[in-house]
């Protein structure tokens, strides 16, 4: 056992940002910290490491810890996966027992990513790591706790084995919410039927003759049986305020980025580039490029960290071979009608 984390609340303006009851971290755990931004990942991170207090509760730790952060220093002569990897090799030359890290393949080129899986899978000591790369959590992980409305729910297997025990979870809570409104819409219509007799065995039947009504044995039996109504509809209330609510799953809204007057400058030059060269001091990072953007585009710049020497806007030989086939395709179609 490294680390233990014993009712641990954190708080930000009267809102509970993280309220975990009782987690452990053992030597071999490859934990993945996963939940939607401003969820509380970073500040959990920074409690573990003991940079923030939290709020009420208890971290033990029986080891030593070192935070890989989000936030680096900016420089003016180095790129950021540059910067990123000095990072990396600083944290992981102390070989710590515990290591928290904070979004941790952020601007790094595939090789580095390549580079840092492998060197994180052979770590000898605990890892937790804030990442949005689900192939990257994949490789490492063996746990994902994620942090959803404060609490944190455990999760063994990798980011790919969470989303399976994740679907299964939300289609059970899906069905579970069905058969409540099931059961509640019944027992709610029972009560209105039983409300509804109540009322009419206060009134006289419509058949009823005056004389029959002055039987003396006409008000005991109505009053008997608006009693046992009463009764009934009290015991539907009781099983209506027992029944077991069930929350609806809730949908997280669609991602929605709107342009104003988008139209006008769709497929239209919006960035015009000509005979530019890229420099940062004495450092080349380009040689001298033209080029435009479309409105509408969807643009990719790729290159490894910090050695852009040379800027090309061919497409690679993968992307060029994709091209001449789905033209070979279309030629077919076409000829076949003709």
């Amino acid at each position: 056992m490294l680390l233990e984390i014993k009712n641990v609340k954190y708080e930000i303006k009267n809102r509970i940002l993280i309220d975990a009851e009782h987690l452990r971290i053992q030597r071999n755990d490859r934990i993945g910290l996963i939940g939607r931004n401003g969820s509380g990942k970073t500040a959990l991170l920074e409690i573990l490491a003991g940079v923030r207090e939290p709020t009420n509760g208890t971290i033990i730790s029986r080891s030593t810890i070192e935070l890989l952060p989000q936030l680096k220093k900016f420089s003016t002569n180095k790129s950021g996966g540059e910067i990123t990897q000095e990072y990396i090799n600083q944290s992981l030359a102390k070989n710590t027992e515990v290591l928290l890290a904070d979004e941790p393949t952020t601007n790094l080129d595939t090789d580095h990513i390549e580079k840092l899986k492998s060197q994180l899978t052979k770590w000898n000591g605990a890892i937790i790591l804030v990442s949005h790369d689900r192939g990257f959590l994949d490789a490492i992980c063996n746990q994902i706790w994620e942090i959803n409305d404060s609490n944190i729910t455990v999760y063994k297997g990798n980011y790919s084995d969470f989303m399976e025990q994740k679907q299964l979870k939300i289609k059970k809570q899906e069905n579970a919410y069905q058969q409540y409104l099931k059961k509640k819409r019944q027992l709610e219509n029972a009560l209105e039927i039983r409300e509804q007799k109540a009322q009419r065995a206060t009134k006289v039947p419509k058949k009823t003759s005056s004389s029959e009504a002055k039987i003396t044995g006409a008000k005991p039996y109505f009053a008997k049986k608006q009693k046992k109504l009463q009764q009934s509809k009290k015991s539907i209330e009781t099983r209506l305020e027992k029944l077991s609510k069930v929350e609806k799953v809730k949908e997280l809204p669609p991602i929605k980025m709107n342009l104003p007057h988008e139209e006008t400058f769709k497929d239209r030059i919006v960035i015009r580039i000509e005979d530019v060269e890229g420099m940062v001091g004495d450092r080349l990072l380009w040689n001298r490029a033209t080029f435009h953007i479309k409105g509408g585009g969807k643009i990719a710049i790729i290159g490894k960290n910090g050695v852009l020497s040379k800027l090309s806007l061919e497409p690679s030989d993968e992307l060029e071979q994709e091209f001449q086939k789905l033209i070979s395709q279309k030629r077919k179609v076409q000829n076949n009608r003709d």
